[in-house]
C-alpha cells in the first residue's frame, strides 16, 4: 500500500508539471485551431483600477497614450479605489488628453471594476493593472485577435521589468512565468486558455457579467465568462506588458498565499465548467492548471514521508537522498538569498519551488477554512 500510494503522489505531480504540457502539446497535433487576425480597430475602452498608486500612475497613463491607435476610438477610464494619495490629481492632470477618473469609495477591486465597466462604451473592454506598462502596439495587437468571430476574450503577455529585482525568489518567478506562458499558449491552440493574466485582458462588452464573489480573483471571475458563453479566450505573445519583479522573497510568499486562496474561490465560481459534459476539454484544463498544481506540496510531504518508510528498500533510499539533497539546496537558496551565489539555477530554482508550494498548501487551508480575501 505504501509504494502503490508514492507512485500515485509522484505520478500526479509528474502530471502537474510535465504530464499536462506534454497532453497539451500532442492535443494540439489532432487539434490545432488557428486564430483569424486581421487589423481592424473596434472601439475600445480601456479600464484602470486604482489604489494609491502615485509612483507609477503616470508612467502608466504615458504608456497607454503612446499606443498607435485611433484616439477617436479609443476610452480610458482611471477608477480610483479609494486612493488617499496623489493618484487622483495625478491622473486628473491627464484629462485634457481625454482620459476620466472615476472617484469611487473603498470597497474593493470586484466592486471597482463593476462600477466603471458600467461606464464603458466600448465594443471591447481593456482591463489593466496600474502597475503593468504597455509595450508599443499593445492595443492593435488584442484588437487583431476579435477579427475572429470565435474569439471573446484576449489575455496579453505579461513579463518581468529586466533589473527591477535580481533576489532569488524573483529569479525563480520569472522562470515560472515562462513555463506558465508556455502552457497558456498550448492551451489557446487547442481552445482556450484557463483564464487571463490580470496584467492586461480584453473581452468583448457584451461578454462582461459583473463580479458577485468580491473575494474571488478579479481576472479569472471576468475571463471565465468568456469560455461561459461559448467563445474562445487566447493568449497573445505579441501584447507585451512589463511589471516590476518581486523585491522582497516575504512579499512573493505571501502574494503566492493572497493569489492561491482567492483562486481557489474563483474555480469554486465556475465548479459547473468543471464537469466535462458542460465544458469539454476546458474542464481537463482548469483541473490540471488550477487544482492539480497546487496539490503539490502536500504531495511532496506524501512522498517523502513514504520513501522515509521504505528507506530500507535500496531504490527508495535512493529516492530519499535525491529528495534530501533537493531540500538541502532549498535551505541554502533560502539561508543565501540575498547573497549572489544563491542566484544560480540549482540554488533559486529548489528554494522557489519550495516557496511556492507551502505558499499554495497555505492557500488551500485557508480556501478550506473560508478565509476570504476582498482587498
Amino acid at each position: 500500500m505504501r509504494q502503490r500510494l508514492f507512485w500515485l503522489f509522484a505520478w500526479l505531480t509528474m502530471y502537474s508539471f510535465a504530464g499536462y504540457p506534454v497532453l497539451l502539446w500532442v492535443a494540439s497535433r489532432f487539434r490545432h485551431r488557428d486564430v483569424a487576425r486581421a487589423p481592424i480597430t473596434p472601439t475600445i475602452t480601456v479600464i484602470v483600477p486604482a489604489h494609491n498608486e502615485e509612483t507609477i500612475i503616470a508612467r502608466k497613463l504615458e504608456s497607454v497614450l503612446s499606443q498607435d491607435y485611433p484616439v477617436g476610438l479609443l476610452q480610458i477610464l482611471v477608477a480610483s479605489d479609494g486612493s488617499t494619495d496623489r493618484t487622483l490629481q495625478i491622473a486628473g492632470g491627464y484629462a485634457d488628453k481625454g482620459i476620466r477618473v472615476l472617484d469611487y469609495p473603498r470597497s474593493g477591486k470586484a466592486a471597482t471594476l463593476n462600477l466603471a465597466a458600467a461606464e464603458a462604451t466600448g465594443d471591447i473592454i481593456i482591463f489593466t493593472d496600474a502597475n503593468a506598462i504597455l509595450a508599443p502596439n499593445v492595443l492593435t495587437a488584442i484588437a487583431s485577435n476579435f477579427a475572429d468571430p470565435t474569439v471573446g476574450g484576449v489575455s496579453a503577455d505579461e513579463q518581468r521589468e529586466p533589473g527591477t529585482s535580481t533576489s532569488a525568489a524573483s529569479k525563480g518567478e520569472r522562470l515560472y512565468w515562462e513555463y506558465d506562458k508556455w502552457v497558456k499558449r498550448a492551451e489557446s491552440r487547442i481552445g482556450s486558455m484557463v483564464s487571463a493574466s490580470g496584467s492586461l485582458y480584453a473581452i468583448r462588452r457584451e461578454l462582461y457579467r459583473p463580479i458577485v464573489d468580491p473575494a474571488a480573483t478579479d481576472d479569472f471571475a471576468i475571463s471565465t465568462q468568456v469560455v461561459r458563453a461559448g467563445y474562445r479566450l487566447i493568449f497573445e505573445p505579441n501584447a507585451v506588458t512589463w511589471e516590476p519583479s518581486i523585491a522582497r522573497d516575504s512579499r512573493e510568499f505571501k502574494r503566492r498565499v493572497r493569489i492561491v486562496t482567492r483562486g481557489l474561490r474563483s474555480v469554486y465560481g465556475i465548479r459547473d465548467l468543471l464537469l466535462p459534459w458542460n465544458s469539454g476539454i476546458y474542464a481537463l484544463q482548469v483541473w490540471s492548471h488550477k487544482v492539480a498544481r497546487r496539490l503539490v506540496g502536500f504531495q511532496a510531504v506524501a512522498i517523502l514521508a513514504l520513501s522515509l518508510s521504505l528507506v530500507r528498500r535500496p531504490f527508495y533510499r535512493l529516492v530519499t537522498l535525491g529528495q534530501l539533497g533537493f531540500y538541502a539546496l532549498a535551505t541554502a537558496g533560502w539561508l543565501g538569498k540575498d547573497k549572489r551565489w544563491s542566484r544560480r539555477p540549482w540554488f533559486y530554482i529548489p528554494y522557489y519551488f519550495c516557496l511556492s508550494n507551502l505558499a499554495a498548501s497555505i492557500g488551500i487551508v485557508q480556501f478550506l477554512r473560508h478565509r476570504t480575501v476582498t482587498i
